[in-house]
């Protein structure tokens, strides 16, 4: 027994405590015990005392995890919080309310917790459980609350967020002030408590906790009750209660001594929380005034930087408020600010700068005069402190220290003008040592000061001087500085400086960009967002009455705030917050990156600021004209003059271009004018800036081509043209592209002379030889890389291959040199080839619109001459051939122009205006071609078999994101040519719409002319095909879609689409020529086997060397993928080709596995229900679809099922044959059709569905092939319940079924449309061909044909109603046998006597035509005609016994005896249901006809054919001799194969066939007998499944007698009766061996029961040895099962001794699939209760259905089960000697699915069990109860079977035995223990053994010592081996089994020698 795991501890217990069972223990689920207190807890008020009611209200969930949560592991509170937290979600309102009493004390207690994550989930819960409750916790607020608002404030994030946000959930905004009125005594107490009389040791215990945690808690906890008093006073200050509720204990608390000795505490945190506090007590009325300022006086001077911050914020706050503050800390005090605060910026501000800083000017703002006895004197040392640590910048710790530096000196100077008492000198010496130092700075340094800002905040300054009216002598000083430390940077030439300088002048040129969204100053509260200085001056403003108060407000709040509210008068709230450094967004045009749309949006909103603001901005440059024309003279000067350095150059340049830019309003070129003697404006742009157009860098050119441009629109228009024609000549290609971009952008748009420029002809020639230029530059960038690369390459082997010495690092030097300037020159041309781009995608775009923002355009139009002239370069330079063939070594020339082209016609295709360009529709002709081309699409693909389809477009030498891109271009301007074209403005269409029609229809017309050129090709693959459709039906969507006119949903019903379709049409006559070449394969099953008879179909005898009808099935792939995507459905089918490819292996992991295509495919076509089966292929409804009509496309769609049939067939019968032409695309290529064409069908009307079944009729009776009546079959069986089949058939033309030609045709369109027909219509069609037969009695060659149509109606007409019928048909049989016996070929070899194709052909229908009657109407025929009819058949297969060599050859012979066989096959089947029938049914048939078959017919005509099967079933084994039609030959000769009785098996005339290891037997079989069982046993082995299915039917029919022979023959053996084993068949185990072997290998891999689905694909290498291997093992336990029940364990003691049954549970666990359900098409499914493959037996399985892989799945599942039964022991033995993983996956599998059944099996077993002596009963599921009686005296055992039977043995539970010795009854159990738990035996088996062992014990018997029984388990031997010494004996079994077991020969008993 074992221990109680819940007991207590006790002592020595090692065992871990549980918090779970501790807290069971305090107070247990069940129990009712006392709730425990939780000790000492924050709170002040009991909650307790506040709800006086018991605990036992508390629900148990509630009581346990409160209990849990005052434990003292982290963890385990977390873990309660989150329960307590469930709870609340999941528990009722009454439930929650009784745990609310208890929550406060524990609430308080964990809110203070050292662990975060404590305290984050006491929040959590806390919100929680107020939300839920609502009011109910109103008791509970005082106790609450304090404690909640401490962790509002708490340093953790998390906890101090789920506290606020708890709060705000619960209290509304306008309710949160009365919550914190109402607790007001509870908080400030809890808070005096906390700050004055806790300590760390009293908030901790010192017992659970450290030292360092004790301090942390209480420093938090100080620092939390700070900021808890400051955020209550944030929140009620401004309410009216204020004064009487809330003040009187807030005063209670700052008139503590000890509050305001907190500024000492020696933790730094409790020090800035105590400043913080004061911020906000001090805006009270209670405040101690001077306690406050000597405490903030001192934290000004406290020794950690880090309080700083928070000391001046408080000084702030107090100044605002009592500006008596200032005695304690004026100039007049003993510390005065001023001395603290200079000594403070002289220190760098102690680290804290970027934290200081920005208090700096609101502590400047509330500083009076009065405080400070110099002013002057401290503001000039203060901005000398900021200068000198701006100044002192490595020293700076970060750039915001910087930043917040730069700021605060602007600032505080647009500060300290409100003092209106400094003198002029004062503000010069700023100006112009201070301000202008700054400058210098920014000019010479780029080290952590940001020169941009300081340009920015420069320009800042002096609008704000100016918006001021300030003293200008102070900005002539500042700007005169600027303009000299200008001239110093420019003849510094140092390129930093330079940049500086450029910098500023762009800040300078455009104030606006830099100043206009800046913000300035510190962040006040949300009430008042105004900045200092603003506030300084409205306030200054109202005290001077300088102006009004209202115009000073807006003057002061123009430039920041104008949208906010701002109140002058008031007394500023200043936030304490600290200012972050924004970042600022440049604006700066990166030139190389915009196009001219980009750039004219640029120069619109630079151009949008208000002139009068610039001009007032620029005029305080006026008394500095002449340093600017100085420094413009000096720029250009030293531009001219720079050699050295092109980037010095390129600076200068920009320097002298932002100079005259800015300041041009002075004429500064004066100065440039003067050097070169030059006398107007037009002299300096001719001379001055025209040549600098030559400089080659477009970042340069184009500052420069703005300044000229604006400089040009100033001359006149004769100084114009002569300018132009300079530029155009001087101008480089960058200058080109930069001054026609100014021109474009230009917001007022160009002048007369300007657009007259632009259609000039000088400027298009220029163009033109510009665009050869970039082409040529393309061809010499892609030579130049490849070379490059080449060179590359051979360096790297050759120094590879050896040693560098020095020469060779000297020349490798001289060529690291060349290598650097041939870089550099290619570099250099890369950018001219991307200026040449950008230029031409500006002149092609035709139309520029600018001016948009104003509501004004301007188009500017080139000349549309040139451009043409340009689209004729671009079209020329296009390739013809793709191929990387063709271009190996001009390949990447060829890729580098046609990127450029696309790139540029892009362009050209932007605008609807470039149809009205020559040469546009030939440009996107090229393009298209491009996309098709005919040397890539007719190229042969280089696919491997086992290789997805290969890209068509793979061998192009245009890369898949350059193909990506022509796609994308070509079909956009494609797009927009239809647009145009089907656009009619006004009603009525202009010469712009006419052109764009005629265009589009020329480029229909050419590229469906190419494309249907290239598809009709015999070199085009179906990947081509695919891709041609793709892009043909993309162009006819596009069309579609442009048509708007018309009221169109689906595609195909535009006009324009549809006679754009009928120029791809093919004609009538290429069909028919390209139908010739199909393969005449698909005819087989049908004609072969099938209902139909074709009379003069060809059918090969031999395998065709490809699938033919290439082209056919090519075109009908492009209709259909084209006619489905124009009507309306994108969504299924397509072009493209999904890959269908069958694992190499033919074991696949898929989980939707090919369930038999063929066999599926071959069962349809055969027109026999013999087997259920799926939809195929086409065969699966689409319904719920739109309808569309097709109208004349109707022809088109039968095209394409005829292709989608027949590819469909021929692939899959191919494919079954491992052929190597049926490779992964020809199959995608089938799938995509077959789905096309399946979901066209679902989208067709009904009227057109029967339309084509017209068609389809028709040219079934015009051909006569016989390909199209297969075809009309197929699509009837899916279509027939929407097609009416009589109409069809009524409608064929009678006098053409009499016109001999097409009669036989005919015919057969009759056969396929009957079948069909409805039942009702029948008869009477019936009662016409029997007529017709009768007229044509004489003559059976005219005849036949209406006799396969009666057949045809036969084969459906019910037999009740056509029995006259019937016996007329076969009268006219018998006389046409009487009267033209060799025309019907009997008794004679028809090879020899040269019958003609004609009589056999006839022959074949009549067997057709009797096999349909003796299957279906046998009881209608006579005496006469069964005798006439047997002796018929025997004929007929002596005649095909004769002719056997012939058979190979002739299609015609094959198909007779396929008929023949099946005819003998189903009079077989007729006799075996006549033998077991009533005498009613049997009296039906002649007397004597079951025996006179036997006796005189059946062996005959087995003999004959049963040879002939096994002869082709051999040939078929040869891969040469394969072919679809002895394929199909095979799977008939099977199905009569199959019907042969065990009797005729034994009397076979098979060929000898024997194995040299027979003769070796110790039990050899009778020849006939080990021949029979060689040939079926070979067959097992046969690739062909429906052959392997047949040859094992025949073998498990053959087994009882060959087991019968040999149990027979070991017993009249003396060896073998005293032998401990017997052998099966050795060919059978042979084969076993064999199969075992190649199945493990290919399986070794694979994961046991189904946690990966294993597919064996039919026809298949796997599929050929996997089912052979099953089958086999399956035969072998027929034949166990066929012998006496005492054989049985000596036969199959030879399975396991090869370890041959390991190998098959091994192989047999990772065949099982996870689901065990039968599909609907399996027969076994449909004729039980149930269709798992668990139950329902193999003897259900048809010889077809091993083709599918289901079957495989249904063999593994049976064959487990029968092991599980047959051989447990030896299943155990197995499992045992599993790894630990796959023992559980095989216990837990075969417990939920086998174990059930094999115990079922047992224990019906049990109950059906009778003797008189022993009652067996069972008493439950699991349990039996065996009672052996003798006289009085009952022995009894009770059995219980474990749930994995027989992976564990049955046990004994219970057991009586009365008058019986223990010792003895011991033996016996021990004995049945043994049985049950070693032997192979079921358990009714162990009980006979129990019971025979009992009896023979009362008989006087004793028990063998060895195996404690009496009767041996395997021998049913009694012992008879006697020890010599103890004369006991012992089975001869028994004894062997110790002897070899033991170390000594010795008695088990007594141990003496034996």
């Amino acid at each position: 027994m074992g221990k109680d795991k819940n007991a207590p501890r006790t002592k020595g217990n090692q065992k871990p405590s549980s918090s779970v069972r501790s807290a069971e223990l305090l107070g247990g689920l069940k129990g009712n015990g006392a709730f425990l207190g939780f000790g000492a807890a924050g709170g002040y008020s009991s909650a307790r005392a506040a709800h006086p009611e018991s605990d036992h209200t508390i629900t148990d969930g509630f009581r346990l995890a409160l209990r849990k949560m005052a434990k003292k592991d982290s963890v385990t509170k977390v873990k309660a919080l989150q329960e307590f937290d469930e709870l609340l979600k999941s528990e009722e309102l009454a439930s929650t309310e009784t745990a609310l009493p208890f929550w406060p004390r524990i609430y308080c207690k964990l809110s203070i917790d050292t662990e975060k994550k404590v305290r984050e989930w006491a929040q959590v819960c806390q919100g929680r459980l107020a939300s839920k409750v609502g009011k109910a916790m109103a008791p509970y607020l005082k106790s609450l609350v304090p404690t909640w608002l401490l962790a509002m404030t708490d340093p953790y994030p998390a906890a101090a967020a789920a506290a606020s946000r708890a709060f705000k959930e619960v209290f509304a905004e306008d309710k949160r002030p009365g919550v914190l009125f109402l607790c007001a005594k509870e908080i400030f107490d809890f808070v005096s408590d906390n700050l004055f009389q806790q300590t760390a040791d009293s908030l901790s215990d010192p017992k659970t906790s450290t030292a360092v945690e004790r301090e942390e808690k209480y420093t938090r906890v100080l620092c939390c009750s700070l900021a808890a008093v400051a955020e209550v006073q944030r929140w009620t200050k401004s309410r009216p209660n204020y004064d009487s509720q809330l003040l009187p204990h807030l005063q209670q608390l700052l008139q503590q001594e000890l509050f305001w000795k907190l500024h000492k505490h020696p933790n730094v945190k409790v020090r800035c929380s105590f400043f913080d506090s004061v911020s906000e007590v001090v805006t009270s009325g209670g405040c101690d005034v001077r306690a406050a300022t000597l405490a903030i006086r001192a934290g000004l001077s406290d020794a950690d930087a880090t309080v700083l911050p928070h000391a001046y914020s408080s000084l702030i706050h107090l100044a605002a408020t009592h500006e008596e503050c200032w005695e304690e800390l004026g100039d007049k005090s003993c510390k005065p600010l001023s001395e603290r605060l200079l000594r403070l910026l002289k220190e760098r501000c102690r680290g804290v700068a970027t934290e200081v800083l920005p208090l700096l000017l609101p502590l400047l703002a509330v500083l009076p005069r009065s405080a400070l006895t110099q002013p002057e004197q401290f503001y000039l040392q203060l901005l000398q402190q900021l200068y000198a640590s701006l100044q002192g910048g490595e020293e700076l710790s970060n750039r915001q220290e910087a930043s917040a530096l730069l700021r605060t000196l602007f600032e505080c100077t647009k500060l300290i003008n409100k003092d209106g008492q400094f003198d002029p000198d004062f503000w010069n010496k700023i100006m112009g040592d201070l301000i202008s130092g700054v400058f210098e700075l920014a000019l010479t340094t780029s080290k952590q000061l940001m020169s941009e800002a300081v340009y920015e905040e420069i320009v800042s300054l002096s609008q704000f001087w100016i918006r001021h009216q300030l003293d200008s002598g102070a900005l002539d000083v500042l700007w005169r500085s600027c303009f000299q430390y200008c001239q110093n940077a420019v003849s510094s030439r140092d390129p930093t400086r330079l940049q500086q300088l450029l910098l500023f002048l762009q800040t300078l040129r455009c104030p606006q960009r830099h100043t206009k969204s800046k913000k300035s100053g510190v962040k006040f509260r949300e009430s008042n967002t105004v900045s200092p200085v603003e506030n300084s001056f409205a306030k200054l403003s109202v005290e001077r009455n300088v102006s009004s108060t209202e115009d000073s407000r807006k003057n002061s709040l123009s430039e920041d705030s104008t949208d906010k509210e701002s109140n002058p008068s008031a007394e500023p709230r200043i936030k304490n917050a600290k200012e972050e450094t924004t970042s600022r967004d440049h604006n700066r045009v990166q030139p190389e990156d915009l196009d001219h749309k980009k750039l004219a949006h640029e120069l619109q909103r630079i151009q949008s600021f208000d002139s009068n603001s610039k001009k007032v901005f620029l005029a305080q440059f006026s008394g500095n004209c002449e340093l600017i024309k100085q420094l413009v003279a000096q720029s250009y000067r030293l531009y001219k003059e720079e050699d050295e350095c092109l980037s010095t150059k390129f600076l200068l340049l920009n320097v002298f271009v932002e100079l005259v830019s800015t300041f041009k309003d002075i004429e500064p070129y004066n100065a440039v004018l003067t050097d070169d003697s030059c006398e107007s404006c037009y002299d300096f742009v001719k001379k001055a800036l025209v040549p600098l157009l030559r400089y080659p860098d477009y970042a340069a050119q184009q500052p420069l081509t703005k300044l000229l441009h604006e400089l040009l629109i100033t001359l006149t228009d004769v100084e114009q043209i002569e300018a132009l024609a300079c530029i155009l000549k001087s101008s480089c290609v960058e200058a080109t592209r930069a001054f026609l971009e100014c021109i474009v952008v230009y917001r007022h748009g160009p002048s007369k002379v300007l657009a007259d420029w632009l259609s000039s002809a000088p400027l298009g020639s220029k163009l033109v030889t510009l665009l050869k230029e970039a082409l040529a530059i393309n061809i010499a960038l892609a030579h130049e890389q490849q070379e490059i690369k080449q060179e590359e390459e051979q360096r790297r082997k050759k120094k590879n291959k050896r040693k560098e010495s020095r020469a060779d690092n000297e020349n490798d030097s001289a060529d690291n040199s060349e290598e650097n300037e041939e870089m550099e020159a290619i570099e250099n041309a890369k950018t001219q080839r991307g200026h040449l781009i950008a230029l031409f995608q500006m002149v092609l775009s035709g139309r520029v619109e600018v001016g948009a923002t104003t509501g004004t355009g301007h188009l500017i139009q080139f000349s549309g001459n040139y451009v043409s002239q340009i689209l004729t370069v671009l079209y020329s330079a296009l390739p013809h051939e793709l191929h990387t063939d063709c271009h190996k070594d001009t390949a990447h020339s060829t890729v580098a122009n046609v990127e450029f082209i696309v790139q540029l016609c892009s362009t050209v295709f932007s605008s609807s205006s470039c149809w009205q360009l020559q040469h546009s529709s030939n440009l996107l002709l090229a393009l298209f071609v491009l996309l098709c081309p005919s040397d890539v699409l007719l190229a042969p693909l280089q696919t491997s078999d086992d290789e997805e389809p290969e890209d068509v477009m793979k061998n192009c030498i245009l890369p898949d994101k350059l193909i990506a891109r022509l796609r994308s271009v070509a079909f956009g301007a494609f797009e927009l040519l239809a647009i145009t074209a089907a656009s009619s403005p006004s009603g009525q269409e202009d010469k712009e719409v006419k052109n764009a029609k005629e265009k589009l229809k020329h480029f229909l017309d050419n590229v469906l002319k190419h494309i249907k050129t290239v598809l009709s090709s015999p070199s085009c693959s179906y990947a081509a095909t695919a891709h041609l459709a793709a892009i043909t039906s993309q162009c006819l969507l596009i069309v579609a879609a442009a048509s708007s006119d018309q009221d169109c949903d689906i595609p195909l019903d535009v006009q324009s689409v549809r006679d754009a379709l009928t120029l791809l049409l093919p004609s009538e006559g290429a069909l028919a020529l390209w139908e010739t070449q199909m393969c005449h394969d698909y005819l087989v099953p049908t004609a072969l086997v099938g209902s139909c008879s074709f009379r003069k179909c060809e059918i090969p005898t031999t395998l065709q060397d490809a699938v033919g009808g290439d082209i056919y099935c090519r075109t009908a792939f492009f209709l259909s993928s084209l006619l489905l995507q124009l009507c309306g459905d994108c969504t299924k089918g397509g072009p493209e080709l999904a890959a269908a490819v069958p694992p190499s292996d033919g074991v696949s992991a898929d989980s939707e596995p090919g369930l038999g295509e063929v066999e599926a495919l071959l069962t349809l076509l055969e027109g026999e229900e013999s087997v259920p089966v799926e939809q195929h292929g086409l065969d699966v409804d689409n319904e719920g679809e739109q309808q569309v009509s097709l109208g004349p496309f109707c022809r088109l769609v039968c095209v394409c099922i005829h292709a989608a049939y027949y590819l469909d067939t021929v692939v899959a019968l191919r494919g079954a044959l491992n052929l190597d032409d049926v490779t992964p695309s020809l199959r995608a290529t089938a799938t995509a059709l077959c789905s096309n064409t399946l979901a066209l069908l679902g989208r067709v009307n009904r009227g057109n569905l029967q339309q084509m079944s017209k068609i389809l009729r028709d040219l079934a009776c015009e051909s006569d092939a016989g390909l199209w009546c297969v075809t009309l079959r197929r699509f009837l069986a899916r279509w027939h319940t929407r097609i009416s089949a009589s109409r069809l058939l009524l409608s064929v033309d009678p006098a053409a079924f009499n016109a001999t030609p097409v009669r036989q045709v005919s015919a057969l369109v009759r056969q396929v449309l009957l079948q069909y027909v409805p039942v009702s219509e029948l008869l009477p069609l019936l009662g016409s061909e029997v007529a017709k037969i009768q007229s044509l009695s004489d003559d059976p060659f005219s005849g036949s044909d209406a006799l396969v149509v009666a057949a045809s109606v036969l084969l459906r007409c019910p037999t009740r109603d056509c029995g006259q019928q019937v016996q007329a048909i076969m009268d006219v049989l018998l006389q046409w046998w009487t009267d033209a016996p060799t025309a019907f070929l009997f008794a004679e070899d028809m090879d020899s006597s040269g019958s003609r194709s004609e009589d056999v052909s006839v022959v074949v229908k009549v067997a057709t035509v009797v096999r349909v009657v003796v299957q279906h109407h046998a009881h209608h025929l006579t005496s006469l005609h069964w005798e006439r009819l047997l002796c018929v058949l025997t004929s007929w297969v002596q005649s095909l016994g004769d002719s056997a060599q012939s058979l190979d050859d002739s299609s015609v012979l094959t198909s007779l005896l396929c008929c023949v066989a099946r005819c003998v096959a189903a009079v077989e089947g007729l006799v075996e249901r006549l033998q077991g029938a009533p005498a009613a049914e049997r009296s039906q048939f002649p007397e004597k006809l079951c025996e006179e078959w036997e006796e005189f017919f059946c062996s005959f005509l087995h003999s004959v054919l049963l040879p002939l099967h096994c002869r082709t079933a051999d040939r078929y084994v040869q891969p040469k001799c394969r072919s679809v039609l002895l394929y199909c030959t095979c799977r008939a000769l099977c199905l009569y194969a199959v019907s042969v009785p065990a009797r005729e098996l034994s009397k076979h005339a098979l060929p000898p066939l024997h194995h040299p290891q027979d003769d070796n037997l110790p039990l050899k079989l009778p020849d006939h007998l080990q021949v029979l069982l060689n040939h079926l046993c070979a067959g097992l082995l046969c690739p062909h499944p429906t052959v392997t299915g047949t040859s094992h039917a025949m073998l498990v029919r053959s087994l009882p007698e060959v087991m019968q022979w040999l149990v027979a023959a070991a017993a009249d053996d003396k060896d073998a009766a005293n032998s401990e084993s017997l052998a099966l068949p050795n060919v059978l185990i042979r084969v076993i061996k064999q199969c075992g072997t190649i199945v493990s290998t290919a399986l070794e891999e694979r994961p046991m029961f189904g946690e990966q689905v294993v597919v064996v694909l039919p026809h298949t290498d796997s599929h050929t040895y996997v089912l052979a291997y099953c089958l086999a093992w399956y035969a072998a336990f027929t034949a166990l099962l066929a012998c006496p029940e005492d054989n049985r364990p000596l036969f199959a003691s030879e399975l396991r001794n090869g370890d041959l049954l390991p190998l098959l549970l091994t192989t047999l666990v990772k065949l099982i699939p996870p689901e065990h359900q039968l599909p609907a098409r399996c027969r076994g499914s449909r004729n039980t209760d149930t269709s798992s493959m668990l139950t329902v037996p193999l003897d259900l399985l048809l010889p077809q259905e091993c083709g599918t892989s289901y079957t495989v799945w249904w063999l593994s599942c049976q064959l487990y089960r029968q092991s599980l039964s047959l051989f447990p022991y030896w299943v155990r033995t197995w499992y045992h000697a599993q790894t630990k993983k796959n023992a559980d996956i095989i216990n837990t599998m075969t417990s939920l699915h086998f174990s059930p059944l094999v115990i079922a099996e047992e224990l019906a077993a049990i109950r059906e069990f009778r003797s008189s002596d022993v009652t067996v009963r069972v008493r439950s599921q699991r349990e039996v109860v065996a009672v052996y009686r003798i006289e009085e005296s009952d022995l009894e055992l009770t059995l219980q079977l474990p749930r994995n039977l027989p992976l564990a043995p049955a046990s004994m539970v219970h057991s009586e035995h009365s008058g019986v010795s223990t010792k003895l009854w011991e033996g016996w159990k021990n004995g049945l223990k043994t049985v049950l738990s070693y032997q192979n035996s079921p358990l009714i088996a162990s009980l006979k053994v129990w019971k025979q062992n009992l009896d023979q014990k009362y008989q006087g018997v004793e028990p063998c010592y060895i195996c404690y029984c009496i009767m041996h388990m395997t021998s049913r031997t009694l012992p008879a081996s006697q020890c010599r010494t103890c004369k006991k004996k012992f089975h001869s079994a028994c004894l062997y089994q110790w002897f070899v077991t033991s170390p000594r020969l010795s008695c088990p008993l007594c141990r003496s020698v034996w």
